[in-house]
């Protein structure tokens, strides 16, 4: 889903989403299709759209597999989705969002660069 937002292939993307939410053995499906939804979303530059299809979940990407750097790009992308989003109630979870990132990775100079954007600073 990332290459195809990344290429603009929009369609392409639509129709990975169609086909992944069919699949009857896909582990974790609704936790997959919630995270498809918001990469999508991302892609699209609805942001507002992104977080909140994002954040309900980000406490369940367990479910899906991947090592702990693959989870730690969704966190990132709900981070970078909430500084982008025009809600004021996004913008309050980027500090939370930051700080549950530093608990897992205390010494991350990108959760210092994260920090800075945040306060308007960078």
């Amino acid at each position: 889903m990332m290459a195809l937002c990344g290429a603009s292939k929009f369609s392409e993307a639509e129709e990975l989403l169609e086909n992944s939410s069919k699949a009857p053995c896909i582990s974790g499906r609704d936790v997959n299709n919630q995270l498809l939804k918001s990469i999508l979303a991302y892609g699209r530059e609805q942001y507002e759209l992104c977080v909140d299809n994002l954040y309900p979940i980000r406490y369940d990407l367990v479910t899906i597999g991947g090592s702990d750097a693959q989870r730690d790009v969704f966190k990132q992308l709900l981070i970078a989705a909430a500084l982008k989003s025009t809600k004021a109630e996004h913008r309050r979870l980027v500090e939370q969002l930051i700080l549950e990132r530093a608990a897992l990775k205390p010494v991350s100079p990108l959760n210092d660069r994260l920090l800075l954007k945040m306060s308007g600073n960078a």
